[in-house]
């Protein structure tokens, strides 16, 4: 947990590279928390990384299929890349 919440400061200071690492140990270790995958797969957006970026938002999709937030970047990086 404490990796997670590493990544969501790094993430909150605008240091979305550096979030990866820990975000990605995270969901390694934790799958199915939805904010760890939510975090991670922003970080990776905010990095145009947008193949990975898809990805994590489909698994939060998966974990919850309501999450407005993960289904509106998703459908907006499916449009555009």
């Amino acid at each position: 947990q404490s990796k997670g919440n590493l990544g969501y400061v790094l993430l909150t200071l605008n240091r979305a590279g550096e979030a990866i690492r820990p975000l990605s140990e995270a969901v390694s270790c934790q799958s199915s928390d939805i904010s760890f995958n939510l975090w991670l797969a922003q970080a990776y957006d905010i990095t145009n990384q947008y193949d990975k970026a898809k990805e994590a938002y489909r698994k939060v999709l998966r974990l919850d299929p309501k999450n407005k937030r993960a289904k509106d970047r998703l459908d907006f990086l499916e449009y555009n890349y």
